[in-house]
């Protein structure tokens, strides 16, 4: 798991949540439930990963978003490199 390894920070939660779960997109409400964290920090850290283009927003469904993790991106593409075999 990445948090044996960076810690049980809210950021590595998410990053984690969605890592594991990158076959889909999910809501706020999902990401929320999936890795324990707050709303506020959520909108935070989202708004952080998009803007370093580690997430981005795969599509809109009325004012709901629905998060992925950017699986190009090389510091992704690392991390789940080193989370193989981790799960």
């Amino acid at each position: 798991m990445i948090r044996a390894y960076l810690g049980n920070y809210p950021r590595i939660k998410i990053l984690e949540f969605l890592i594991f779960n990158r076959k889909k997109s999910y809501g706020i409400r999902e990401i929320i439930l999936g890795a324990n964290v707050k709303h506020r920090t959520l909108v935070i850290v989202l708004n952080d990963l998009i803007e370093k283009d580690l997430a981005y927003i795969e599509r809109k469904i009325g004012k709901s978003n629905l998060y992925r993790i950017n699986e190009s991106h090389p510091f992704i593409q690392s991390l789940i490199f080193i989370s193989k075999g981790k799960k």
